[in-house]
C-alpha cells in the first residue's frame, strides 16, 4: 500500500512532541537531582557548623571547668592566699587546651584577708573561639581538721601510766605507750604513713600526708583580749582569779564580753592555779615553761574561740590536773558567781588548747580533759581522760580554719557569659 505523505508528517511531530516530553523530563530530574544534591550539601555543610559549634562550646565548658580546677589547687598550694591574692581578678586569659580561662574570686564582703570564716564567690569564664563557657560557685571554709580529734601532737604522742584516750588521737610521728594505758569509746590512733603506733593502741589508721599545725594570730587575738596583770613577781602568776564575761576579778570595771584575757608573761615562768576561766586565755611572751595547777575549772565561753592560747616557743607546757575541786570558802572566792562563797567545782578542762610549737605534758588522777589539745609534743598520764568534742569538730574558731575550702551544696551553676 502507498503510504500517504500526510500520514508521515503527522508521524513525524507526534516523534517530535515526545522526544521534547523526554527531553523536559530528564531535564526535570537532573533540575531535581541538582537541587536535591545542592540542599543535601547546604544541610551537611550546616551539620558541620552546628557539630563546631557544639565541639566548641563542649571545650569551652572543660576549659572553664579546669580554671576551677586551677583556683583550687592554687589555694591547697598556697595557705596564705588571703593574703597575697587580690579580691577580684585571680587568673587572666591563661591558655588551656584550644582555649583560655580567667578566673575571679569575690569575698562576701568584699575583703579577703579580714576574716578567713568568710565565704568566697569563684567564676571560672572559658573560651574557645568565639563560645564562651561561664560557671560560679560559692566556697566555704571548715573547720581545721585537728579539731576532730581530742589530741593532736604534731610531732608525737604518748599515752602511759593509766591515761585513757576517748576519742580519736592524731599525730605526723610516733604514737606510743607503755602498755598500761586505755582507749575507749570511739578512740582510735592516727598517724601518716610508716610512722610507728603501738600495737596495743587499736584501731590504728594510716594518713597518706601530714596535717598542718595551726597558727592563730597572736596580734588578731590581743586586739580582742583584755589585759590581765595577774600576781606581780619572778613568776607570772593566775591564782584565785575568777575570768569570765561577766566578770574580771582583778577589774570590775574591765570585763569582757566575750571573756577573752591576755597575760604578757614578760618572759617569765607562768603559773596558773586555784582558778576558773570561763572564755579564753592567753598567754604570750615567754619562752619558760608554763604550768597549769589543779584546782581549775577551764571552759570556753561558746565555741567561737579556744579555751587557752599559748605563744610560748621553745618551752614546756605542763598540766598538773591532779584530783582536787575549787572549795570557795577555802579561797573566798565566789567562782560560781552565785553571790555566795559556798559552792565546791570540780577540776576540769574543756575546749581548744593551742601552744605554739611547746611540748605538752598532761597528768592527774581521773581528771577530765574534752576538746582537743595542740601541741608539738604531747605526753599523756596519770590517768587523764582526753575525751574528744564534736561540736568542736564543727566550729568555726579564727586560727582554726581549713584553707581548703569546699563547695557549699547547691551553689555550682553555669551562669549567662
Amino acid at each position: 500500500m502507498t503510504r500517504r505523505r500526510g500520514d508521515r508528517r503527522g508521524h513525524s511531530r507526534a516523534a517530535r512532541r515526545r522526544g521534547v516530553a523526554v527531553c523536559i523530563l530528564v531535564l526535570g530530574i537532573a533540575t531535581i537531582l541538582a537541587m536535591t544534591g545542592f540542599t543535601l550539601l547546604s544541610v551537611a555543610r550546616a551539620n558541620h557548623r552546628i557539630h563546631g559549634s557544639l565541639q566548641k562550646s563542649l571545650q569551652a565548658q572543660h576549659v572553664a571547668l579546669a580554671g576551677v580546677e586551677k583556683a583550687f589547687n592554687y589555694m591547697y598550694a598556697n595557705p596564705s592566699w588571703r593574703q597575697t591574692m587580690p579580691n577580684g581578678t585571680w587568673f587572666p586569659n591563661q591558655t588551656f587546651g584550644p582555649g583560655e580561662y580567667t578566673i575571679t574570686a569575690v569575698d562576701t564582703d568584699g575583703s579577703l584577708s579580714d576574716d578567713e570564716r568568710d565565704c568566697l564567690i569563684v567564676t571560672s569564664t572559658g573560651t574557645v573561639g568565639d563560645a564562651v563557657h561561664k560557671v560560679k560557685a560559692t566556697l566555704t571554709p571548715r573547720p581545721h581538721p585537728a579539731l576532730a580529734f581530742a589530741a593532736f601532737g604534731y610531732n608525737s604522742f604518748g599515752l602511759a601510766s593509766d591515761a585513757v584516750a576517748r576519742g580519736p588521737v592524731r599525730s605526723n610521728g610516733a604514737i606510743w605507750s607503755d602498755g598500761n594505758a586505755d582507749a575507749e569509746d570511739n578512740a582510735y590512733f592516727e598517724s601518716v604513713r610508716n610512722a610507728y603506733i603501738a600495737s596495743e593502741l587499736t584501731p590504728s589508721r594510716y594518713a597518706a600526708t601530714a596535717m598542718s599545725y595551726p597558727q592563730p594570730s597572736l596580734s588578731y587575738y590581743l586586739s580582742l583580749a583584755t589585759p590581765v596583770a595577774g600576781i606581780a613577781g619572778t613568776t607570772a602568776r593566775l591564782r584565785e582569779h575568777v575570768l569570765t564575761p561577766t566578770r574580771n576579778s582583778e577589774s570590775s570595771s574591765q570585763i569582757n564580753a566575750n571573756g577573752i584575757y591576755a597575760l604578757n608573761c614578760t618572759n617569765r615562768p607562768v603559773v596558773v592555779q586555784n582558778s576558773r576561766i570561763k572564755g579564753t586565755l592567753i598567754l604570750y611572751n615567754t619562752a619558760q615553761t608554763v604550768t597549769f595547777q589543779s584546782p581549775l575549772r577551764i571552759e570556753p565561753a561558746g565555741y567561737s574561740y579556744p579555751s587557752i592560747l599559748i605563744f610560748s616557743t621553745q618551752s614546756n607546757v605542763v598540766f598538773q590536773l591532779e584530783e582536787s575541786s575549787l572549795v570557795e570558802w577555802d579561797d573566798w572566792v565566789d567562782y560560781s558567781e552565785d553571790g555566795d562563797k559556798l559552792d565546791t567545782l570540780s577540776t576540769y578542762i574543756k575546749g581548744l588548747v593551742w601552744t605554739d610549737s611547746s611540748y605538752i605534758s598532761m597528768k592527774g588522777s581521773g581528771t577530765p580533759i574534752t576538746g582537743c589539745i595542740i601541741g608539738s609534743g604531747l605526753q599523756v598520764y596519770d590517768g587523764v581522760v582526753c575525751n574528744d568534742d564534736p561540736q568542736l569538730a564543727q566550729a568555726m574558731i579564727p586560727g582554726f580554719v581549713d584553707t581548703n575550702m569546699k563547695i557549699v551544696p547547691g551553689s555550682w551553676r553555669e551562669v549567662e557569659p
